[in-house]
């Protein structure tokens, strides 16, 4: 639904109430920079984990998915009916998306665009003008950028950029 009426851009954003994506190692970094912050995530929707091998384990409840770099990879296991059971979604970047008015739209909130470090304020505020019109955020980021990701979900649910 657009806007999103679920949240107030201006104000203190629950973590809690957005769909997210992010990956299984980025998870584990998060836990570490903010041990309160991943319960949180964990708790919206929808909450995606991308899985880092078709063997590993994500947090109960959560929607495994498995990305693919190939799309020949991706058909073959379509055709083949060989996806991992129990993943439910998987993704490929095609760059050339169709519209499609039924889906739940998320944005991608990188903490390094083009490898130059993001300020979180600025991150925040990105989040924050995106807010009206997605219904949560995909987290891009890495080990080293962990504190700016953990600083700006603090920004984002206090109010604060």
């Amino acid at each position: 639904m657009w806007p999103n009426p679920s949240v107030d851009p201006a104000g203190p954003v629950r973590l809690e109430q957005l769909h997210w994506i992010i990956g299984q190692a980025n998870l584990r970094y998060l836990q570490a920079a903010g041990p309160d912050l991943v319960p949180r995530l964990l708790a919206g929707p929808e909450t995606i984990v991308v899985r880092e091998s078709p063997t590993s384990r994500i947090p109960d409840r959560r929607v495994p998915m498995d990305l693919f770099a190939s799309y020949d990879e991706l058909a073959r296991l379509i055709r083949l009916d060989a996806i991992t059971p129990g993943v439910r979604a998987v993704a490929y970047d095609p760059k050339s998306w169709a519209a499609n008015p039924s889906v739940v739209v998320i944005a991608t909130l990188s903490t390094a665009p083009g490898r130059v470090l993001a300020d979180p304020g600025a991150i925040a505020g990105a989040a924050r003008t995106m807010l009206p019109y997605v219904q949560g955020f995909m987290l891009n980021l890495t080990e080293a950028t962990t504190p700016a990701a953990a600083a700006f979900l603090r920004a984002l649910s206090s109010g604060s950029d």
